[in-house]
């Protein structure tokens, strides 16, 4: 289970959806939190911070053009990430994409961009115009104005950002830093102290050649084809134990796994459970 929640993790954290689309949900939730402050409170903050108080035409407008302004600039950044991927794949080659798909600054940029835009619009629609019914939040106003500026610092960070990404040294860090943290994550604190096994140059089948070992009693077979990615070690050892069995996996992390190959083998004197 541990295994599979950060596969999961890093899934997410890898793509363009998962942190762009948290910063929007914000933005929505807010677009309805701040008019709501506003209807109840917005008289005495207004009159407290001391901001002059806009029409609802003014509002419209304002608002309208945040909203244009953060689209435009939502797509203009998706082209200039497209450019980069393009650049990267044919200059450093497609593994090392995941590096520049991973990049803070390409997601929170996206997200402030879109959640601004979605707070922009949202905002607007609850700005009412004529006799008693009239509604101007005006602290959803200032707010809107404050994500506009967060938006331009971030446009400076995400220009900055992509320029010192694709550079060489750079790339060279990012892959070392990345290489670091798998490496800590596949094996354990023994085996960094000096307490690892002696390498061993034999292929799997001399392995279990020199182990005098039957015809495996259980064969896992993989239900779809693609990279192995990381092998749950203790979960193997536990279940050894628990049925006093033997299991042996023929593939490692980073190998190509085809559609109904073994990926683990078993020995046990009682018969495997179904699970």
């Amino acid at each position: 289970m541990k295994i599979y929640l950060f596969n999961l993790w890093d899934r997410m954290r890898t793509g363009f959806w998962f942190t762009p689309g948290l910063i929007t949900f914000a933005g929505i939730l807010l677009s309805f939190f701040i008019p709501w402050l506003d209807a109840i409170q917005g008289d005495k903050i207004t009159e407290f911070i001391g901001i002059p108080t806009v029409s609802p035409s003014a509002a419209h407008q304002l608002l309208g053009a945040i909203a244009s302004a953060m689209i435009t600039v939502t797509g203009v950044v998706f082209s200039i990430t497209v450019v980069t991927l393009s650049i990267a794949s044919s200059q450093f080659g497609p593994r090392l994409l995941r590096t520049f798909v991973s990049s803070r600054a390409t997601q929170l940029s996206l997200g402030v961009f879109l959640a601004t835009s979605v707070y922009s619009l949202l905002v607007m629609a609850q700005v009412r115009d004529g006799g008693e019914s009239e509604f101007v939040p005006q602290i959803s106003l200032l707010f809107a104005l404050g994500l506009l500026v967060t938006g331009v610092v971030f446009l400076i960070y995400y220009i900055h950002s992509v320029a010192a990404l694709i550079q060489a040294p750079n790339v060279v860090h990012e892959v070392a830093k990345e290489l670091d943290l798998s490496v800590d994550r596949l094996f354990p604190d023994e085996q960094k102290e000096g307490e690892q096994a002696a390498a061993d140059d034999r292929t799997f089948d001399e392995i279990l050649t020199s182990l005098n070992l039957s015809e495996p009693d259980l064969r896992v077979k993989a239900e779809f084809e693609g990279y192995l990615q990381v092998v749950d070690i203790e979960n193997l050892i536990g279940i050894a134990n628990r049925y006093d069995g033997f299991l042996a996996v023929p593939v490692r992390p980073g190998q190509f796994v085809i559609k109904g190959s073994d990926v683990v083998l078993g020995w046990c004197e009682e018969d495997w459970p179904d699970e």
